[in-house]
């Protein structure tokens, strides 16, 4: 807590304006509702501390406080209000041009000229940081060589990737376009972006889902139970977009956690053992519990009732998907021609899915009227 005012101070200074201070890992703070262990007390004083200090800035002009984390709904809520760290910019993966840029700067005036379409293409998904160590390897393969570096260096350095088939491509993206449809309906939050792969990595592709939809989800210290419920069936919109459109769902919405069966569990979970918004009161365990699967296996009543609210929730969403089946299939080929949309790109494609529908009405009405 000293060393922070002490460093928030110095920069506080009027004679060192214009300053930043970055904060990395912002998370590693904590967040005070969440605390539990031997530690909260002098986690509680850290947080309080940092608060006192972000709070000090506000009256210095020229100073800018960043702050970044991977993970930021473990931030403490009091860090992002208004006046504070109030301002959240995602940064998402680099796409396909800006993969080059990161490219051609670690490359350091290397390759000039050369086509690096194929590299590009192949480090889809990739960090910064695995661009930078994919640069070095291919370094590292030259000078064993005693020769300059090649495109094919790069290349050499790069995972086997499997090409999905564009059967599979199509499932993916009617998955993806299942959650944004049914996530905008319910007004869950605001849709980031949502994407699909044309390839996976061979030795990871059990662990990677092929596709990903990014909501900003309302944030809130409390939630309803029917917004609780309106984030399990947006999770549960890409299974239920399979079914409905191609008639039978894949395994592509479970097998690993973070897929979307294991967040809807986990959701649905908390709704019945922790925030008391179930079939029961009974508080059974803390909603940051770090094996809260482990209570589900052993409690056959709960689990049944949490069973039973996904079902109910599953069959919403494909209620949902039927009702806009043309829009969902709007969305998934779109997808599929970019791999990629904007929640711009989806705005503008439910406004046209709107314009086809009163056609279609207007046009049902004058064969009814003939």
């Amino acid at each position: 807590r000293e060393l922070l005012k002490s460093v928030a101070g110095n920069y506080r200074n009027p004679q060192n304006a214009p300053a930043i201070l970055f904060i990395d890992e912002m998370d590693s703070v904590g967040d005070r509702s969440r605390l539990s262990d031997h530690h909260a007390h002098y986690n509680r004083e850290v947080t309080n501390g940092l608060l006192e200090c972000l709070d000090g800035v506000g009256g210095r002009e020229g100073v800018v406080v960043i702050g970044a984390t991977n993970y930021p709904e473990q931030l403490d809520t009091a860090l992002i209000r208004p006046g504070r760290l109030d301002r959240i910019i995602r940064i998402p993966l680099p796409d396909h041009d800006a993969r080059t840029g990161i490219l051609k700067w670690h490359l350091k005036g290397n390759l000039v000229g050369a086509d690096l379409n194929e590299v590009v293409d192949g480090t889809e998904g990739y960090t910064g940081a695995a661009l930078e160590k994919l640069v070095r390897d291919a370094r590292r393969i030259a000078r064993r060589a005693r020769r300059a570096m090649t495109v094919d260096d790069l290349t050499a350095s790069l995972p086997l990737r499997l090409a999905l088939t564009e059967r599979l491509q199509h499932r993916l993206a009617v998955h993806e376009a299942g959650h944004v449809l049914v996530g905008h309906v319910l007004k869950v939050g605001r849709l980031v972006d949502v994407s699909i792969a044309t390839s996976l990595t061979l030795d990871d592709r059990d662990q990677q889902s092929g596709g990903q939809t990014r909501f900003s989800y309302n944030s809130s210290p409390t939630m309803l139970r029917c917004e609780l419920l309106g984030e399990i069936t947006t999770m549960l919109g890409g299974l239920a977009a399979e079914e409905v459109l191609l008639g039978s769902r894949s395994s592509g919405g479970g097998g690993q956690e973070g897929a979307d069966l294991h967040m809807a569990t986990l959701c649905a979970l908390n709704i019945e053992a922790s925030f008391g918004l179930g079939d029961q009161l009974s508080y059974l365990l803390a909603a940051n519990e770090t094996e809260p699967l482990t209570l589900l296996r052993q409690n056959l009543d709960l689990r049944q009732r949490v069973d039973k609210l996904l079902s109910n929730e599953f069959n919403h969403a494909k209620s949902i998907v039927s009702t806009h089946r043309n829009t969902v299939e709007l969305i998934a080929t779109e997808l599929l021609q970019t791999q990629s949309l904007t929640g711009a790109d989806v705005e503008a494609i439910m406004q046209q899915s709107l314009v086809q529908c009163h056609t279609a009405q207007e046009f049902t009405q004058e064969v009814d009227h003939v």
